[in-house]
């Protein structure tokens, strides 16, 4: 298998291959009958390319996963650089990429061709759900790659910055999406175990109060259409001290079309609304649902916060998130789901 691009050759190495990199680029390239780049690997390459060895060997049925996949130069048939995932996507689907170029190759846009090329690759069928990479904070033009891939900048670390690339496009809804947006609530609770049957005209009330956050009400969209939608909404707790200093909010509803289920998007849209949530100041969020499914998110009983909900729902379904640690306290409460 070989990924073509306008200017280059995307290939995966072998584990046989693999080892070959490792005892010397000469070898390989010799191996492959490539055109000889004179190069050497330095120190983090070499490290990467032995750690993910040993991951290929002991996993040989995922070794498409770990492997490097060296960039090849059309024209030239010469290497000019490198590009793998760093290990197979995790249960959620999310695969992390790490790539780099020989120096004189640079600033000629084959580390663009190569992103894009392998990122299209691992989010084509089912093999991956979310691919996503780690730059330096200094390091501008791996971030401009990402860029002009389509990825978001997600998140800070000590010394960098985490991007995304999202199989299906997540963002805000519109108003020419409410009427889709009511027919796929409607059609996804038809088939749903918990229901009340006017889960489409809730969203609809919702959006007409003043709980209504027009940024915090997302939908998934693959190829146009919308697959699915998640809702967060203002929601007040009567602490029984009297002082609320919480910016709550109620996750409600979400919806997935049938046929997209089992695909990570409801897992998408609840990770990507819980990160905006955080970024907007919000402290909170609650929901009724199935403990389940929401505790791979950090869910637990709202009752371990002392706080209870007024709609009889039983302990075990209503549940809620700390989006910043601690904030919820020890004061009871009470909220209203409806």
């Amino acid at each position: 298998m070989i990924l073509h691009t306008n200017h280059l050759y995307i290939k995966p190495l072998s584990i046989q291959q693999m080892n070959l990199f490792i005892q010397g680029t000469e070898k390989l390239e010799n191996e492959l009958g490539l055109t000889p780049s004179v190069k050497t690997l330095d120190a983090k390459t070499e490290y990467a390319l032995r750690y993910n060895y040993n991951l290929a060997v002991n996993d040989p049925d995922h070794h498409i996963w770990y492997t490097f996949w060296i960039i090849i130069e059309k024209n030239v048939n010469r290497m000019v650089g490198s590009i793998c995932f760093k290990n197979k996507p995790d249960k959620e689907g999310t695969v992390e990429i790490g790539y780099g170029t020989h120096e004189d190759s640079r600033n000629k846009g084959f580390m663009t061709e190569s992103v894009a090329a392998i990122t299209c690759w691992a989010l084509t069928g089912n093999r991956a759900h979310t691919v996503i990479a780690e730059t330096d904070k200094d390091n501008f033009a791996s971030q401009k790659v990402l860029q002009k891939c389509n990825f978001e900048h997600i998140a800070d670390t000590a010394t960098g910055y985490i991007w995304r690339r999202l199989k299906y496009n997540i963002r805000p809804e519109t108003e020419s999406d409410y009427s889709e947006i009511y027919q796929l609530i409607k059609t996804a609770f038809e088939t749903a175990r918990v229901k009340d049957g006017d889960e489409q005209d809730y969203a609809v009330n919702l959006r007409k109060s003043s709980k209504y956050i027009p940024g915090l009400s997302l939908v998934a969209e693959h190829e146009g259409r919308l697959i699915g939608h998640i809702m967060l909404t203002r929601l007040e707790i009567s602490f029984t001290s009297g002082i609320n200093k919480i910016k709550a909010l109620l996750i409600a509803p979400l919806s997935v079309k049938l046929e997209y289920r089992n695909k990570q998007i409801g897992s998408a849209l609840i990770k990507e609304s819980l990160r905006l949530a955080k970024k907007a100041g919000y402290t909170a969020v609650f929901l009724c649902g199935d403990p389940e499914y929401y505790k791979r998110f950090g869910f637990i009983e709202s009752s371990n916060f002392n706080i209870n909900n007024i709609n009889g729902i039983p302990d075990l379904y209503s549940l809620a998130y700390e989006l910043e640690p601690g904030a919820l306290g020890k004061d009871s409460g009470i909220i209203d789901f409806y």
